[in-house]
């Protein structure tokens, strides 16, 4: 077949060669411009995600979305969580005014000499960092545009120094319109020590105080669609039971944040309103919070790893809890998209013993390995030179009989 037109091409071939080369400088541009996204550093690999997926860094805080749902954690406090947010309006549903406060991980074990607001306070490595303001250390991370894997180095919250001989590890997974996260804590180090059972958050979590009224199922025929129960916590503490083992801190027009924890129906309370002017003022790092957290009676044994999993949902409390449900039957992908793979830390490959809650479906089947001896912890000389950092007002400390029974100090820094 003869074509209509013949073609000089040694005419042309000038423009053709202009055009071949920018043509390349135009593609290395877009690449260079999409790994500038993501901060550069030996210890970061990038996850798999969707074409629909972003993510982006603004100083210290990694930011994934899903085109529904946007999360951000602080790289400069462990990777906390202090961002959470529908992808349409951007607006922040959590609370993090300091290191205190964050969806974060924090444990407890016991008295150790250090203090806190005045008071004696316990052994309590968390996520973020420690109450004089030092921040938690990220040690290696795997940032993607719809997830992540971080881990990190917790800090004391009373002394307020680093603690080596731990490690915190997040993983997120945005799933549609849901958030699943799954934390995993190792004290496994030569230097582990041993801490009786006390009460445990799974996780901490802090609201933006314009979400007041925290809603759950505390009735005797779970996931049935009965009445729910609302309240509007006080200060300090209050103990609630979930027998659908979600909350949610919503508005007036019954529209907030969900968290479901599978396995752990128990959880403590409060809302934090300030004396005097900031009282009424509410947002991402205002004094005012609304709080809670899902808790459970451990005890932290050396060589012990220890794993859950909670989901977030934002919307109204009917979504939240429909969603919440789906992912408890196993229908939604939040409860099937498995995490991408990982790393295994050296930690990890030498753990002794592990405590796994990770299936939504069956999930109160976790095992609790007892403690065989009771190791005295000799109280902590060590002092930060940071300058220690003023707090809102001071958090709620409980007796001796209750942290040998019952009680815990719940963890903020209000």
């Amino acid at each position: 077949m003869k074509f209509p037109y013949s073609l000089n091409i040694s005419k042309y071939l000038p423009a053709f060669i202009i055009l071949f080369f920018i043509g390349i400088s135009f593609t290395l541009s877009a690449q260079n411009s999409q790994t500038n996204s993501i901060p550069s550093a030996s210890n970061h690999n990038t996850l798999n995600s969707t074409n629909t997926a972003s993510a982006s860094i603004q100083k210290g805080k990694y930011y994934i979305d899903n085109g529904q749902i946007r999360l951000g954690i602080d790289l400069d406090r462990g990777g906390s969580i202090f961002y959470f947010a529908l992808s349409t309006n951007q607006v922040n549903l959590l609370n993090h005014a300091d290191e205190g406060r964050f969806i974060q991980q924090s444990y407890y074990g016991e008295s150790d000499g250090s203090t806190w607001g005045g008071k004696p306070w316990v052994w309590n490595p968390i996520q973020g960092g420690g109450s004089n303001g030092l921040k938690a250390k990220v040690l290696r991370q795997e940032l993607g545009t719809n997830a992540l894997r971080v881990i990190s180095e917790p800090v004391h919250w009373g002394y307020g120094t680093p603690m080596p001989e731990l490690e915190m590890e997040e993983e997120i997974l945005l799933c549609q319109e849901v958030a699943r996260i799954r934390y995993t804590f190792r004290n496994t180090s030569t230097n582990a020590t041993d801490h009786p059972a006390a009460h445990q958050e799974l996780p901490a979590v802090f609201v933006d105080a314009a979400y007041p009224i925290m809603v759950y199922y505390k009735g005797d025929k779970p996931w049935t669609g009965a009445e729910l129960t609302r309240v509007t916590p006080g200060w300090p503490n209050e103990y609630h039971i979930r027998n659908e083992e979600w909350a949610a801190y919503v508005n007036t027009n019954s529209y907030g944040l969900g968290v479901y924890t599978p396995g752990t129906p128990e959880s403590t309370a409060y809302r934090y309103l300030p004396e005097g002017p900031q009282r009424d003022k509410t947002g991402p790092q205002a004094a005012a919070c609304s709080y809670f957290a899902p808790i459970r009676t451990l005890a932290i044994t050396r060589g012990l790893t220890f794993q859950y999993e909670l989901y977030l949902r934002i919307g109204t409390i009917e979504d939240i809890r429909q969603t919440f449900d789906q992912i408890r039957c196993g229908l939604h992908p939040a409860a099937t998209t498995p995490f991408p793979e990982k790393i295994i830390s050296e930690n990890e490959k030498s753990s002794s013993l592990i405590i796994r809650t990770i299936s939504p479906v069956g999930a109160t089947n976790v095992y609790f390995v007892p403690r065989t001896e009771k190791t005295k912890l000799t109280p902590k000389n060590t002092k930060t030179k940071k300058t220690a950092k003023t707090l809102k007002t001071p958090k709620t400390f409980p007796s001796e009989d209750d942290l040998e029974n019952e009680g815990y100090p719940p963890q903020s820094s209000q």
